[in-house]
């Protein structure tokens, strides 16, 4: 679809999935996904939290163990509201990092194109993201890591 350039509308995506990570509840990682097709209509958003129908109680968002016991991540969130087939679709994830599972499920649902904002990832999730690089190597997705202002 794209010969790895980074384009205006990339751009777009990533400081709305910025925007949309504000929603998160997460007290330490906000994370926000966008969902596009080839034509650049937004598919579906989402934002790390925990899943509908389970209150976000202070304690345990305060609590990390917990936290993690119930959080659904931002590109998950993203892929199960979309209701619909993500081959080729793109996506855009507010933060320079994607956690293994994350990226193990976006390429099991088809996706083309992951764009991530660039930036120093924090070192909790170094490993975790040379792990999802390792993966998106063996892969056919096209991976665009950008430094913007977002």
């Amino acid at each position: 679809m794209t010969d790895g350039t980074f384009y205006k509308w990339d751009e777009r995506f990533l400081k709305l999935a910025k925007e949309i990570s504000k929603w998160s509840k997460d007290p330490s990682t906000k994370v926000g996904c966008v969902l596009t097709d080839h034509n650049r209509h937004v598919i579906s958003t989402g934002y790390n939290g925990f899943p509908p129908g389970v209150v976000d109680r202070p304690e345990w968002l305060a609590d990390r163990d917990t936290k993690l016991l119930f959080t659904i991540h931002a590109e998950m969130n993203a892929v199960l509201q979309a209701r619909r087939d993500l081959r080729g679709c793109n996506v855009y994830v507010s933060v320079p990092f994607i956690c293994k599972e994350c990226a193990r499920n976006l390429i099991g649902a088809g996706v083309g194109r992951i764009c991530v904002a660039g930036g120093e990832t924090p070192t909790r999730w170094k490993d975790e993201w040379e792990k999802s690089l390792e993966i998106f190597g063996a892969s056919t997705v096209e991976l665009i890591e950008e430094s913007i202002d977002v």
